[in-house]
């Protein structure tokens, strides 16, 4: 028996071959019963062999009729390596194979597909089940490649879709926050017009008081340098992120600010009160002095408005650098007569 199973093994793995050639003419029935007694096989065997190619025949296309695909292929293709001229084994794999393409889409189904039912137009020309197979499977394949495409071209516009949206949302977020960095620079303007407002005032108030000859002129020495200091420093409307040269600009601010609180209280000496020029620039001194205060205010407000918007997501996410305080100066308030503004 086990000398049989050996002899029907080799037959099939011959007819497995036989499948796999290309010939000019399939094998007749007669002439592969001849191979398989040539190879040993009896007669019983033989006819044990097409019995089996049957059974698994008709269960093939049992499981056809069923869309069973996956068994209809397993069955059919047992039934092919018992007969590689089978017609009816042949067209049922290629149905089956079309079948399991149309679920799965895999490029080997559609192969194996037209590889069963190019075989079954080799048996029989002009076959018709046969193709209408590869009618259908064109049609498939059409509508495959045009769901493809489509999903091709979806994919592009959805990416496209969502580059524009990307693009407008900075677009949009990048405006806001320019526009208060803007705002800020705009405050930032008004702070330095009232120092230079403060600023061209000083020149005046040294020659007034220089004409004071029984004043401290050592006070008025002070003012000068302290004068003079602020005309050498200055802070770009552009640099605002840098907090060391704020604080040294206003470093040197303040230091006239104390200079000038120094002179307020020594300002009631006799020779002072009479000069008038004196008492008017006083009164200009301290109108910048409060203008000051008001524009520093506004400024950190508009600096805290744009800090605390560029932080926020998805600004963050855009890289912007917080901006520089105006700081309270407490040493300085202590050493004036009156409030570092």
């Amino acid at each position: 028996m086990a000398n049989s199973d050996e002899i029907l093994q080799a037959y099939i793995n011959k007819m497995l071959n036989l499948h796999s050639e290309k010939r000019d003419r399939p094998f007749t029935a007669q002439e592969l019963k001849q191979m398989a007694l040539d190879m040993g096989m009896s007669e019983e065997d033989w006819l044990t062999s097409q019995q089996d190619f049957e059974a698994h025949l008709k269960s093939g296309q049992g499981h056809i009729m069923y869309e069973n695909w996956e068994d209809a292929i397993k069955e059919l293709e047992n039934a092919v390596a018992f007969n590689p001229n089978s017609l009816e084994a042949a067209y049922g794999l290629a149905k089956a194979y079309q079948g399991r393409w149309s679920q799965s889409n895999a490029q080997e189904d559609k192969r194996q597909a037209v590889k069963y039912a190019e075989l079954a137009l080799q048996l029989r020309p002009g076959h018709q089940p046969t193709l209408k197979v590869l009618d259908d499977l064109r049609e498939e394949i059409q509508a495959v490649e045009k769901k493809q495409k489509t999903r091709y071209w979806l994919g592009i516009g959805a990416l496209v879709g969502l580059g524009l949206l990307l693009f407008l949302v900075y677009t949009n977020l990048n405006n806001a926050i320019i526009s208060r960095k803007e705002e800020v620079k705009k405050k930032w303007a008004q702070v330095e017009n009232v120092y230079q407002r403060r600023a061209d005032l000083i020149p005046k108030l040294v020659s007034a008081l220089k004409n004071e000859r029984s004043f401290e002129q050592g006070l008025v020495e002070n003012i000068r340098k302290a004068h003079s200091q602020v005309k050498s420093t200055s802070v770009s409307a552009d640099n605002l992120e840098s907090d060391s040269d704020l604080r040294s600009f206003q470093a040197k601010q303040n230091d006239l600010s104390q200079a000038l609180n120094q002179l307020w209280t020594r300002g009631s000496a006799p020779e002072l009160k009479a000069s008038q020029a004196f008492r008017d620039l006083q009164v200009q001194v301290e109108g910048s002095e409060n203008r000051i205060s008001v524009e520093r205010k506004k400024f950190n407000e508009s600096v805290a408005d744009y800090n605390a918007f560029i932080k926020q997501f998805p600004n963050s996410l855009l890289g912007y650098k917080e901006l520089a305080y105006f700081q309270i100066d407490k040493d300085a308030m202590k050493k004036g007569g009156k409030l570092d503004l």
